[in-house]
């Protein structure tokens, strides 16, 4: 059972990896702010869950000191870049960029939003439909909603028309902001 445990472990971590890479490297391809809405409203949660992520991780480590095993290593593996990811995402702002939207630690390119609109349930809410990121579902996709600040609604719904419609005909974008 525990070398079960173990795969997952290192499978999460690996996941978590790959995701922050991503995060990390979108993060300078996303081109200068244009309009920043602010912080994750969910980030005192994911801070909670950073913590959550470094203390399974100090656990790992502190079984380490006692002596070498694949289980506590996957552990301390998974605590401390689980306890990353959920910084990094944390640390984000909503933000329309030159390339794309910033979602908190994610760019949507521009190529890939499809369109927008405003929740008929919560006037303050963003639902971006998207080019689904996966050959295994063709058709697009809407994320869930994600909450403007009153104060950032009309520019941000300006901001992402002029985004929207400032494609050109070979595939490329002009700057939207």
């Amino acid at each position: 059972m525990t070398s079960f445990i173990t795969i997952v472990l290192f499978s999460f971590a690996f996941l978590m990896a790959v995701g922050l890479a991503r995060s990390l490297s979108d993060r300078g391809a996303a081109g200068e702010v244009g309009l920043d809405a602010g912080p994750s409203p969910n980030r005192r949660p994911q801070i909670a869950a950073g913590l959550v992520c470094l203390l399974l991780g100090g656990g790992g480590a502190g079984g380490l000191v006692k002596g070498y095993d694949h289980f506590q290593f996957a552990l301390t593996l998974a605590g401390a870049v689980g306890a990353l990811a959920a910084l990094n995402h944390a640390a984000g702002h909503l933000q329309i960029r030159e390339n794309g939207i910033w979602l908190f630690s994610d760019l949507i390119p521009w190529e890939r939003v499809v369109s927008h609109r405003w929740s008929d349930d919560e006037p303050l809410a963003l639902v971006l439909c998207v080019k689904s990121w996966t050959w295994l579902k063709r058709e697009h996709c809407e994320l869930p909603p994600v909450m403007i600040p009153e104060r950032f609604r009309d520019a941000f719904d300006a901001a992402l028309q002029n985004g929207l419609s400032d494609r050109t005909g070979d595939g490329t974008q002009r700057r939207p902001v």
